[in-house]
């Protein structure tokens, strides 16, 4: 098992629940319950459902990674495998400056994000 990818996993992992959990508590439910409190007659039960439901599938998406990561991981590296680690450490290393970029470095996931990029990208580099 590589240790790199084991870290990855970790911190994407930890992402995905910490997102969900926050998210629930700072952001989406305040916000769905206010919409609801209010009356609103824009935003109905089931949108309430959809934007709760993308919020929490984003996670699934977080700890999916994670899996991938640990699959990679287990076996040896081949063409095909180095090649979803080179696409998926581009793809967090783009969130990563995304996140610090727009939040202006506020967001707290942006550094997780790019320790998950560059812990992807270290057996790509001949280190472990």
């Amino acid at each position: 098992m590589n240790g790199w990818l084991i870290c990855a996993a970790a911190a994407l992992a930890t992402i995905g629940v910490c997102h969900s959990w926050l998210g629930e508590r700072k952001i989406i439910g305040p916000l769905l319950l206010r919409s609801q409190d209010a009356g609103s007659h824009h935003m109905g039960r089931g949108t309430r459902r959809i934007i709760r439901g993308a919020w929490h599938l984003t996670s699934v998406t977080w700890i999916g990674g994670a899996l991938i990561f640990l699959v990679i991981g287990a076996n040896n590296l081949t063409d095909a495998t180095r090649g979803i680690l080179v696409l998926t450490t581009l793809l967090y290393g783009s969130i990563s400056v995304y996140l610090l970029l727009s939040t202006k470095g506020r967001h707290v996931a942006w550094p997780l994000f790019l320790a998950v990029s560059v812990f992807g990208a270290m057996p790509l580099v001949g280190a472990g």
